[in-house]
């Protein structure tokens, strides 16, 4: 391992500036959105909740509802307000509940995503959203698959969202499920799996585990899944390893079987930890990615990270672009995957640190910040870190735990949990949650 440069999250704050196109008011409308979001082509932006809406849930915090999938229209004029749409409410029955994963949309416009819980077996599901055939129209859901859980050798808990492949299969991964790993995680170490399309319009999805976690590693994959034009499949696993902080790993196709091959093994010295973050694509296929916390140098904040494609062998070099402080030891890592430019600028948010005063019940200080990594102007060089925004829990929100997505004209809009101006009141932070657009 390399560390390419130390930097703090004190970097000096660019110009951009920051709106909140819609605070979540806790009724049908939604709470404590997790996920990224994803723009159609008419700049139409559309996310999950994992509360709010309707139902009664056995995951449900305050103020209760199995969660929602929203649609936000942008202004029809210069000055005007973004409209948002609930297009789903979740009852917490066999269509699922409390999704925390974002969304991907098909070539005719439906929606595919997951929910942690719910189901016929309370252990979760991936749904599909279809468009209604007039405007106005309400959206249909339909389950292509609920998870039963490890007591049947299958998956459970799906916290990340899908990819397809250029067959029309999707893929992710299910936090838990599987094979058990400890008496203290007897819910098991979890899963990848495969979602065939069926062969017959009315048909069903067939589902196959491609790979399972195991007890030796321990697992935990909570990430969405980047693939490659081989079609092998990348990703993080959280509790995975010899340390237990966590790997990269490649999933590699070999007939009906899949090989996993560990590209990093997190939690050396200050090396970083527990990546619930995924991975991501840059230039000269090099993966990027970020670890939540622990390990990084000063204050186990986290840390943002470069797996450069081995030249030689099949050892892939970590380099480390920028460790964050984690003021008072608090981890301040981001939560998602990375978001990059086609310049090459990575963008993330962190769910705790910057100038905000939030302290919560768990001790976190700062109510979390957007940030910009610029690569090097020479080889060798140091990536140049940049605060955004630094969120400041009311009326502007708190904690983003989401990824970012591009808009237009270059805008980056993002999610956070909590913050904003509705009523809700959870970890010691106020508010339910924001939609939010920042403008470097």
């Amino acid at each position: 391992m390399s560390v390419a440069l130390v930097t703090l999250c004190v970097a000096t704050a660019s110009a951009a500036t920051e709106k909140v196109i819609y605070s979540f008011q806790a009724g049908t409308d939604g709470a404590y959105p997790l996920a990224a979001l994803v723009a159609d082509a008419n700049g139409h932006l559309y996310g999950t909740t994992q509360g709010g809406g309707t139902g009664a849930c056995k995951v449900a915090p305050p103020p209760g509802g199995c969660g929602t999938v929203f649609e936000l229209a942008p202004p029809a004029a210069a000055g005007e307000a973004w409209v948002e749409s609930v297009i789903y409410r979740f009852t917490g029955g066999g269509d699922g509940a409390n999704p925390w994963a974002g969304l991907i949309f098909d070539q005719s416009g439906n929606l595919y995503g997951t929910a942690e819980f719910g189901g016929q077996s309370e252990n979760g599901v991936v749904f599909e959203l279809t468009p209604p055939p007039t405007t106005g129209g309400a959206w249909s859901e339909t389950v292509l698959y609920a998870f039963k859980g490890h007591r049947h050798g299958d998956g459970a808990n799906p916290q990340a969202g899908l990819v397809f492949d250029s067959h029309g299969n999707l893929f992710g991964t299910t936090y838990a499920g599987g094979i058990p790993c400890s008496d203290s995680a007897p819910s098991g170490c979890g899963t990848i799996f495969e979602l065939t399309p069926p062969t017959a319009p009315g048909g069903a999805w067939t589902e196959q585990l491609i790979y399972k976690f195991d007890p030796s590693f321990a697992g935990g994959p909570a990430s969405v899944l980047v693939l490659d034009a081989s079609g092998n499949l990348y990703g993080t696993a959280v509790n995975d390893g010899a340390l237990g902080e966590g790997t990269a790993y490649k999933l590699s196709p070999s007939g009906s079987a899949w090989t996993r091959t560990v590209l990093h093994t997190f939690g050396g010295s200050g090396d970083g930890g527990y990546v619930y973050a995924g991975l991501i694509f840059g230039k000269g296929g090099n993966l990027y990615g970020a670890t939540t916390g622990f390990g990084g140098q000063v204050g186990n904040g986290g840390t943002v990270f470069e797996l450069a494609r081995p030249t030689t062998g099949t050892a892939w070099k970590e380099t480390l672009l920028t460790v964050f402080p984690g003021e008072n030891g608090v981890t301040e890592g981001p939560w998602s995957s990375l978001l990059s430019s086609k310049a090459g600028a990575l963008y993330g948010a962190t769910s705790s640190g910057g100038g905000g005063d939030c302290v919560t019940s768990g001790g976190w200080h700062g109510c979390g910040f957007v940030f910009q990594l610029t690569p090097p102007a020479a080889p060798g060089s140091a990536w140049t870190e940049t605060t955004l925004y630094s969120f400041q829990g009311s009326p502007d929100g708190a904690v983003p735990y989401s990824g970012l997505a591009f808009g237009f004209g270059h805008r980056i809009y993002g999610t956070t949990s909590a913050g904003g101006s509705g009523t809700c009141f959870q970890n010691g932070l106020s508010g339910c949650g924001t939609v939010f657009e920042i403008v470097p």
